[in-house]
């Protein structure tokens, strides 16, 4: 699957992070971008998008829970994608403190891994490029 054009948020740059590994920040219900952009639906899904309130008959929106959403692939394969995210306290889960979010699986099975910091989070992602890499070269499905 390739990524539309317009999940990417407009005037940004793919930044490197090494070893091959990219990233755009994208546009996200819960960053607050949909709402800064002034729409009310975004792919049928009001999430995160502006609203009218019906008692002040003002356009408004719900509070921002992500900083920043992030979209990483590696040069040799960019249909896989792996999304994360840096939360506020208290937004996207149950922490009281800033943390990032990775679609990772995890030695659980989880799909989901947090980490204290960006660093963290950014090497986790390049060693699982790297390692689905590896198994690719090896035949390994």
């Amino acid at each position: 699957m390739k990524v539309p054009a317009d999940r990417f948020i407009p005037t940004t740059m793919a930044r490197h992070v090494g070893r091959g590994v990219y990233f755009r920040p994208i546009r996200s219900w819960h960053s607050g971008v949909l709402a800064g952009e002034r729409k009310t639906e975004e792919r049928g899904d009001a999430s995160g998008c502006m609203f009218r309130d019906k008692h002040h008959g003002l356009d408004v929106a719900t509070i921002p829970r992500t900083v920043t959403h992030r979209l990483y692939w590696h040069e040799s394969n960019p249909e896989a994608t792996i999304s994360a995210f840096l939360s506020y306290p208290d937004a996207m889960g149950a922490r009281p403190v800033y943390f990032w979010e990775a679609n990772i699986v995890q030695d659980d099975g989880d799909g989901i891994a947090r980490f204290d910091s960006e660093k963290e989070c950014e090497e986790a992602i390049v060693e699982t490029f790297m390692a689905r890499l590896r198994k690719e070269i090896a035949g390994v499905p």
